[in-house]
C-alpha cells in the first residue's frame, strides 16, 4: 500500500516536548478533515526508540497526489492492537513495545513502524527482523 504524507515532525521520546509536538501534529492534521483511515508512520530512526525519529501523518494514496510517499508492503511486522480503555492507551501500548524490545521479546528492524487508525480501532505495527 502506498501512503501519502500530509504532515511531519522530528522528535525524540525522551524530549520533554515530544508529547506536545506529536499532539500538535495530530491537531494540525485533524483541522483539515476527519478521515475514516489514517496512518502515523515512524521512520528515519537515528538508532533505536531512545533516539530521534520522524513521525509523518499519512493517508492512503489519492489519484493525482504528489509529494512524499511511503510503501508499507513487503516489510515483516509484529501487530500490537491498542486497547482503547484510557486517554493514554496508545502511549501504554508503546511502553509495552519498548518493554518487549528491552526484554528480547521483540527484534525491531527500525524501518517503518506505523499506527493504523480505523473507525473500528487502532493497531500499532512494528517492523521486525
Amino acid at each position: 500500500m502506498r501512503l501519502f504524507e500530509r504532515h511531519t515532525v522530528r522528535t525524540n521520546n525522551f524530549n520533554d516536548n515530544a508529547k506536545q509536538e506529536i499532539g500538535n501534529l495530530w491537531i494540525k492534521y485533524m483541522e483539515n478533515k476527519l478521515p475514516s483511515e489514517v496512518y502515523g508512520i515512524y521512520h528515519s530512526y537515528e538508532n533505536n526508540y531512545k533516539g530521534n525519529y520522524t513521525l509523518s501523518i499519512c493517508t492512503p494514496i489519492e489519484d493525482g497526489s504528489t509529494g512524499v510517499y511511503f510503501e508499507i508492503d513487503n516489510i515483516k511486522y509484529a501487530a500490537y492492537p491498542v486497547l482503547l480503555d484510557s486517554e493514554d492507551a496508545i502511549f501504554k501500548t508503546w511502553q509495552k513495545i519498548w518493554n518487549d524490545e528491552e526484554n528480547k521479546k521483540l527484534n525491531r528492524a527500525y524501518m517503518l513502524d506505523y499506527e493504523h487508525y480505523r473507525l473500528d480501532g487502532v493497531t500499532i505495527y512494528i517492523s521486525i527482523i
